[in-house]
This record gives structure tokens, C-alpha cells and sequence, in this order.
């Protein structure tokens, strides 16, 4: 990488709660105001690209038996994989786990490159 740095900022509410109806917007105005509070030095031009995102459920709910329903993280696309948080069992949904199962996708990404099954092919 280039020495650029992700910044992650959870806000975890209700979907009850005021602020989770604010734009996305506001959620980075203030992430950046609390950034500045932490190094002095930190300007807006430090954020190059800056998101947010809401998540209505905060985890999935594993009854007895859930592994055995939990779909593979390859899909019927031949060269696609795909997780959401259910993947992180029985782990709880946490940051490190995030980057452990990112590391798993890339893992199985760069094998499908290696082994030539990265791109659908027609026919086959």
C-alpha cells in the first residue's frame, strides 16, 4: 500500500436512536471532528475518500444447527465469493474478525486466479 491509512468508526445505536436517521454525511463531519480532537495536525485534506453505511441488524442470530446452514462463501458463479457477518461464526462481529475473513476472501480469490477459475466461462 501507499502508507494511507482506513480509519474505521462504529457508531452502534438503535434504529431508534435520532442520529441513526441523519445523512451520511453528518457521521463523517463528526468523525473527522473527533479525529482532530485526537491529533491536532489531522486536516480535511487528510480524508481521501470517506463513507457510511447502515446496518439495521447488529448480528446475525445463530439458532442450534446454524453452521450447517450457513452458504459457502463461493458461489454458484464460478471465480465469486461472497461473505456477510454470519461468515465470523462462531466468532462475534468484531473488527478483527472483519480483516481475518477478508483475508480468508482474498485467500480464496487469489487461488481461483492461480488456478484459472477466477472468470466465468461460458460453455463450461
Amino acid at each position: 500500500l501507499d502508507g494511507s491509512t482506513v480509519i474505521y468508526a462504529p457508531y452502534y445505536m438503535p434504529l431508534t436512536h435520532a442520529k441513526y436517521r441523519r445523512d451520511k454525511q453528518a457521521f463523517i463531519d463528526e468523525t473527522v471532528q473527533y479525529m482532530k480532537l485526537i491529533r491536532s495536525d489531522f486536516l480535511d485534506s487528510d480524508v481521501l475518500a470517506a463513507t457510511a453505511s447502515r446496518y439495521d441488524y447488529a448480528q446475525t442470530v445463530c439458532t442450534p444447527g446454524f453452521l450447517a446452514l450457513m452458504p459457502s462463501m463461493q458461489s454458484k458463479i464460478q471465480g465469486l465469493f461472497f461473505a456477510d457477518t454470519s461468515h465470523y461464526y462462531p466468532e462475534d462481529r468484531s473488527i478483527s474478525e472483519s480483516l481475518q475473513l477478508g483475508g480468508k476472501l482474498a485467500e480464496l480469490t487469489e487461488n481461483a486466479m492461480r488456478d484459472g477459475t477466477s472468470v466465468h466461462r461460458s460453455g463450461k
